[in-house]
């Protein structure tokens, strides 16, 4: 008798489970096909459907954490019940196994809402992800990644959230699903983003569905960062920066800045090939053995904003700390989605600061620094040392004697929004060693010694005000091109 492969259908796609000399197992594929959401108490049907099952033995049912409960149990269908009382957002799996072979299983995703929770995701500065490696001030949260219209999922936790950049990247090395790369002319689409610290992360773009609290972007373009083994990276994209692809402290980043998408620049999309602009980074079409050269990428393939992708609560974001201080084991907050669209997200007497090329003005020092914003992802205030502070002994970070209080002024742009800053500078080295295996610190500090007047944007000219700075505040993000409610219009930032 020939071997036969046996195959599981689930949600149109099929998957190869395996081959030996007995026939195939009956294929099964469960209704619903993608994650659901689902409140306190609430129920939901799940219905099995097997083809090829003379003996009708259909399927069992497991339920993955241990959550909620399955009920009326039937070999081709069940029902979930959530629990009546939740306290944050969770998710359980529910699986359909196949009687006729164990080895066949279709799984679904359910997310289960706490109160007033669906567009709240829960951040953590606690280090990051990897064990024995304690990141500082880096705010991690978890992400459901699935393959697009199915419940084939990973949550993958370690993922930094920033607002300085526009996109959700993942590790390849943290990625354990199958997603459907973006392709042009046979060749594979890449990316290549850079960091202001002269970091570059490379990798194919794909696509994916991804659900973030009670909220969904499907059918998405993310990028999966590796370095690739068939070609070399073009150097106009590595240009003799560092390489994020092996990052050892954390699993991705998931960017939700002022942009829509990575080619986005204050409302304009030179990428898309309707701009009538050359190719140019940040995407390439590459073809294994051969290399690869810039291309434009249409707007809906191009790795976007995750929230402007959502069906509701799609026009910025909020993040939220408490205060800190010198040091803290670990700090729990929150990234509310949406601004102006809920109960839970309205600016209220916040200070709204216009934005412009992603950035504003702030005054330190008596400089003007024209090119400053607000950024989550970076895990320090950085600044120029016009303030003359003493320098630590990596030649970077800031150590002075004692404390330093120091102030500045925010002004945004299109004279939208103006507003003071007092801050507290430590030192770097006694804050650390101080307060060992410690992830939240709120008063360190970095800028070296370059100190360069700002003159028509030329010099030292950033204030990148890192995660300190949002400790003990609710900081907006609103996106550019969209639209909130009885406010500037965007991008600006508020708090």
């Amino acid at each position: 008798m020939r071997a036969v492969c046996s195959v599981l259908t689930l949600a149109g796609l099929v998957y190869l489970a395996g081959c030996g000399s007995t026939p195939a197992p009956p294929p099964a594929s469960l209704t619903p096909a993608v994650p659901q959401v689902l409140t306190l108490g609430q129920t939901l049907d799940i219905t099995a459907v097997v083809a090829n099952d003379a003996s009708k033995k259909g399927v069992t049912w497991s339920l993955n954490p241990s959550t909620g409960s399955l009920s009326n149990q039937t070999s081709m269908s069940v029902i979930y019940q959530a629990p009546d009382t939740v306290t944050s957002n969770f998710t359980v799996t529910v699986t359909a196994t196949s009687v006729a072979n164990s080895a066949e299983t279709a799984p679904l995703v359910i997310s289960v809402l706490a109160p007033g929770q669906q567009n709240v995701q829960s951040v953590s500065v606690n280090g990051g992800p990897v064990t024995g490696e304690n990141y500082i001030n880096g705010p991690f949260t978890t992400v459901l990644v699935c393959e697009p219209g199915t419940s084939i999922c990973q949550s993958i936790d370690g993922i930094l959230v920033d607002t300085g950049s526009p996109g959700l990247r993942i590790f390849g090395s943290a990625l354990q699903i199958s997603l459907p790369a973006i392709t042009q002319s046979g060749g594979t689409v890449n990316d290549c983003i850079t960091f202001g610290g002269g970091q570059f992360f490379w990798g194919e773009v794909v696509q994916a569905d991804v659900y973030l609290a009670g909220e969904s972007a499907r059918g998405i373009s993310i990028q999966v960062v590796a370095d690739p083994t068939t070609f070399s990276i073009p150097t106009s994209c590595s240009n003799g920066s560092l390489d994020g692809a092996d990052h050892p402290a954390f699993n991705g980043i998931i960017g939700i800045d002022t942009e829509p998408t990575d080619c986005t620049f204050s409302g304009a999309n030179s990428c898309d090939p309707s701009s009538g602009a050359s190719p140019h980074p940040p995407y390439y079409v590459c073809f294994d053995g051969q290399g690869c050269g810039t291309t434009l990428v249409p707007k809906a393939q191009q790795v976007v904003n995750p929230i402007t992708a959502f069906g509701q609560d799609n026009n910025g974001s909020i993040l939220e700390f408490p205060a800190v201080g010198t040091a803290m084991a670990s700090v729990s907050g929150t990234l509310t989605f949406g601004i102006n669209t809920q109960l839970n997200n309205n600016v209220g007497t916040a200070t709204v600061y216009g934005v412009s090329n992603s950035s504003f003005t702030t005054v330190f020092a008596n400089q003007q620094l024209t090119n400053s914003f607000l950024d989550s992802g970076s895990n320090q205030l950085f600044f120029p040392n016009f303030a003359g502070i003493t320098l630590c002994s990596d030649g970077s970070s800031y150590c002075p004697a004692s404390p330093v209080l120091l102030s500045a002024q925010n002004e945004g742009a299109n004279n939208v929004g103006t507003g003071t800053v007092n801050f507290q500078v430590d030192n770097f080295e006694n804050d650390i060693t101080d307060n060992p295996g410690d992830a939240a610190f709120g008063n360190i500090a970095a800028g070296g010694d370059e100190d360069t007047p700002c003159q028509n944007s030329k010099g030292s000219c950033m204030f990148d005000w890192g995660l300190p700075f949002f400790y003990g505040r609710k900081v907006f993000t609103s996106i550019d091109t969209q639209t909130v409610a009885d406010q500037p219009t965007t991008p600006w930032w508020a708090y």
